[in-house]
């Protein structure tokens, strides 16, 4: 199972972050790069088959390098011990919804929407959102997207309500999010199990309704 090797190569270089070891092991490395080469084409392919806006990306703008900046970072360690893939209309470098898979060592998680946008992209999601609250709640609501996705990532959310919009407003809480993101925690049983890509799969295609609406925005 591909996603097994993954981990384990993750597991190994965790043990052994060095130039070092890694110029020693390059062929484990090469073997693990093909693995998520495949799984990306995988992936981007059944992505593709129901989201229309994906069709000109290719594979290799979804994939993240292994090698870590450390110019400004007290952790000197070359590497990242964990492998992501984001899947947007835009690759994994432009600001714009899109569907993420996060492989690491017992902290797999599948998820997506969009993390921290720009400030006028943010006002203007807001602002959407503000507009058709109903819509998006439902979208929270659906048995299909529910069964994955439980509610938005707090990360970075405002403490009081952003400028323009009422701190009394009943689902104020919503519009403080400075990020529209959800995840699904997988743990290495399921992902190592026969049923751990299908999960994957199932997961982006739950979120899908929450990117078209996100996506609105940028049409």
């Amino acid at each position: 199972m591909q996603f097994e090797r993954i981990i384990s190569f993750l597991q190994e270089l965790n043990k052994n972050n060095n130039r070092e070891w890694f110029a020693e092991n390059r062929a484990k490395y090469d073997d693990f790069r093909l693995l998520t080469v495949e799984l990306t084409e995988h992936l981007l392919s059944f992505i593709k088959s129901f989201d229309a806006n994906l069709s000109h990306i290719e594979p290799k703008q979804c994939m993240y390098r292994i090698y870590r900046d450390i110019r400004f970072s007290k952790d000197k360690t070359p590497y990242k011990t964990h492998v992501g893939f984001f899947f947007s209309a835009r690759g994994r470098s432009g600001a714009f919804p899109g569907y993420y898979l996060h492989i690491e060592d017992g902290k797999s998680f599948v998820g997506g929407g969009i993390h921290v946008p720009p400030v006028d992209d943010l006002k203007n999601l807001r602002q959407e959102i503000y507009y058709n609250m109903e819509e998006f709640l439902d979208i929270f609501e659906s048995q299909q997207f529910s069964s994955f996705y439980k509610e938005l990532s707090d990360y970075g959310k405002l403490k009081t309500a952003p400028r323009d919009y009422d701190i009394d407003y009943e689902h104020i809480d919503v519009l403080n999010n400075k990020s529209f993101v959800v995840s699904s925690a997988i743990s290495n049983e399921l992902l190592f199990s026969e049923k751990g890509l299908d999960y994957v799969k199932n997961a982006f295609f739950a979120l899908k309704p929450l990117i078209d609406f996100l996506s609105r925005v940028y049409d």
